[in-house]
């Protein structure tokens, strides 16, 4: 029964196409010919914040370099859109990767040799990151968007839940709070915050976290 109603949608459909007879046979709209465009597939995009303020020097600031590196090839072979944010610059924060730009040679070195000797422009640079996802996404059918903000709990002035609010129905933004910053990251970020007490562990708590979220988004 299943078969005879789908045949007979089939029919109609095909029915409907027929413009009328020619030379005594069916004259087909060909429009019908006409190549349809498959569905884009999901797509995600990733957004990293590293905060290199002047309190994350020593493992902090290695750890989260590491894991910057990590993600750029893990990024690369799965044809993920990542871009990377840092404090420091004329407008207080800066693209280190743009996210259709490749990674390599000087470009790669700087995010190696980067320093924690910046201020603390979180909201600034929070937002900026977000902005920036929010106009590269624009342009597909279908987005799945996370910002990764990184930060040892100092914070400068304006409101991280401001910016939180501001961008939430565009894309998940989580607080990975870093060592000192592990115990409060909570108090701001609520579910999306996840705690690095050591920092050694970074890699590992990013991996599962983004694994959670994949699984959140097609559960």
């Amino acid at each position: 029964e299943r078969d005879q109603r789908r045949g007979a949608r089939l029919q109609r459909g095909f029915t409907r196409k027929i413009l009328g007879t020619k030379g005594g046979k069916p004259v087909i709209d060909p429009r019908s010919f006409e190549r349809k465009r498959p569905p884009e597939k999901p797509q995600f995009a990733w957004t990293l914040i590293i905060d290199n303020s002047g309190s994350c020097g020593g493992d902090i600031i290695e750890e989260e370099k590491k894991l910057a590196v990590a993600l750029v090839e893990v990024a690369k072979k799965l044809d993920i859109p990542l871009e990377i944010v840092t404090f420091g610059g004329p407008q207080q924060y800066t693209f280190l990767k743009g996210f259709e730009q490749d990674v390599a040679g000087e470009d790669l070195q700087k995010m190696v040799f980067l320093n924690a000797d910046q201020g603390t422009p979180d909201v600034v640079t929070l937002d900026a990151a977000c902005a920036s996802m929010e106009r590269f996404t624009d342009k597909f059918q279908r987005s799945y968007n996370f910002v990764y903000f990184m930060t040892d709990g100092q914070s400068g002035s304006g409101s991280i839940q401001e910016v939180l609010k501001r961008y939430k129905r565009d894309m998940v933004v989580t607080g990975i709070g870093l060592a000192g910053a592990a115990s409060t990251i909570g108090e701001t970020w609520g579910r999306n915050a996840v705690p690095v007490p050591d920092v050694s562990k970074l890699s590992d708590s990013f991996i599962r976290k983004i694994g959670d979220q994949i699984d959140q988004t097609f559960d």
